[in-house]
């Protein structure tokens, strides 16, 4: 799969197809090489990042190594991995929910950027304040009002707010 298609994006296909097919080995062949992108896809169930440019060899080499149940990722992509997997350590060891389980089943980053929404936020500010893209925003903000089962910002700012999913000051 990739990152961005038409209708379900990447990163959505990447969900369902693991949920309907647990066992299923999914690769991910993009142009996007921010580590953003990679951490959520991973965190979608990719076991293979591979980007567009690779020589055609890579891609043979990342086949075969997620069909012997292994991952392939970029080496370079390795470092923000693991302090993600710090981050989220820290997290659980200071009383956050378990695995990023936000009712919902909403991710820290979605519940920030609903925070963010909540303060009035637009799509730029918030990018700016979470050291991310714009498109990167507005992937998050289609997982979003999925997950709430909403169709815009003003309700979902309204179900979080209702909810008590964030508070406003």
């Amino acid at each position: 799969v990739d990152i961005t298609m038409p209708g379900l994006n990447g990163l959505e296909l990447i969900r369902l197809l693991r949920q309907r097919y647990p066992r299923l080995a999914v690769i991910v062949l993009t142009i996007h090489d921010q580590s953003e992108y990679f951490l959520e896809a991973v965190k979608a169930g990719a076991q293979g990042y591979v980007l567009k440019d690779v020589d055609p060899s890579g891609i043979g080499e990342a086949i075969r190594a997620v069909a012997r149940g292994e991952t392939f990722y970029p080496e370079r992509f390795l470092p923000r991995l693991a302090a993600e997997y710090r981050r989220l350590a820290a997290d659980e060891g200071a009383g956050a929910p378990r695995g990023g389980a936000f009712p919902y089943g909403l991710t820290q980053r979605e519940r920030q950027i609903l925070v963010c929404l909540a303060s009035g936020m637009t799509n730029a500010r918030i990018a700016s304040t979470l050291s991310i893209s714009e498109k990167t925003v507005k992937n998050h903000l289609t997982n979003l009002f999925r997950k709430l089962g909403v169709e815009d910002r003003t309700q979902a700012v309204l179900l979080a707010v209702k909810e008590r999913l964030v508070e406003v000051e």
